[in-house]
């Protein structure tokens, strides 16, 4: 379990610095409620890391099941989810069929989210991993359904969309190997874990620069 906790470190450092970086510019007064959600993305993230890294420490491995930990991932997808849907998706999308394609081909991020769903579903048998990984799930769904989609629709809207195209991208990396690190923790494939474990952690990292990168470019 040693490389568990490891990679469970390297992604609390690295959450630690993105919500440092994002706290210290944004939770003030008149700075873009949007990158405050992002920010409290990242600060779940760090939660989560910090929940997995003191329970390896004390137990010596991560819990078989739902945890503390899965909150903090829960809500990290809860808060990408509501920048994306609460702030974004009304100036971007006016409901007509003008945008009907952009929300069928965005239904492909769902799509991969329930795949990964049903492999580890059908390759674990534990009760406690099912409902575990259908919880992340439930939640994972809009997250990289609207991520999907706000990197894909067309922009209308003075660059709105292309600025922030780099920061969904981000989105749906992040609801990927998220769902990477949970089939490979639970059938043991330690090399796929490695790899989504430090992708989740320069996701982190970046998360909130990048965005804010977008969001100037149409608040200034």
């Amino acid at each position: 379990m040693q490389y568990v906790l490891i990679m469970n470190s390297w992604v609390l450092i690295c959450s630690l610095i993105g919500f440092i970086y994002g706290a210290r510019r944004y939770f003030k007064p008149k700075k873009p409620i949007f990158l405050q959600l992002v920010t409290c993305a990242v600060a779940c993230m760090m939660y989560a890391r910090l929940f997995h890294v003191l329970f390896v420490l004390v137990q010596g491995g991560l819990n078989l099941g739902f945890d503390i930990g899965m909150l903090g991932i829960a809500g990290s997808l809860m808060f990408i989810m509501s920048a994306n849907y609460g702030q974004m998706d009304s100036l971007v999308d006016d409901g007509t069929r003008k945008f009907l394609l952009t929300r069928i081909i965005a239904l492909i991020a769902p799509v991969i989210v329930i795949g990964f769903f049903v492999l580890i579903f059908i390759t674990i048998e534990f009760i406690e991993v099912r409902v575990s990984v259908a919880v992340v799930t439930f939640f994972m769904i809009p997250c990289a359904y609207y991520s999907l989609k706000h990197l894909i629709i067309y922009d209308v809207n003075l660059g709105l969309i292309r600025s922030l195209r780099p920061y969904n991208l981000l989105g749906i990396l992040y609801a990927i190997t998220i769902m990477m690190e949970l089939f490979a923790e639970y059938n043991g494939i330690v090399p796929m874990y490695i790899v989504s474990m430090i992708v989740q952690g320069l996701i982190t990292i970046a998360m909130v620069p990048v965005a804010r990168k977008g969001v100037m470019r149409w608040t200034i």
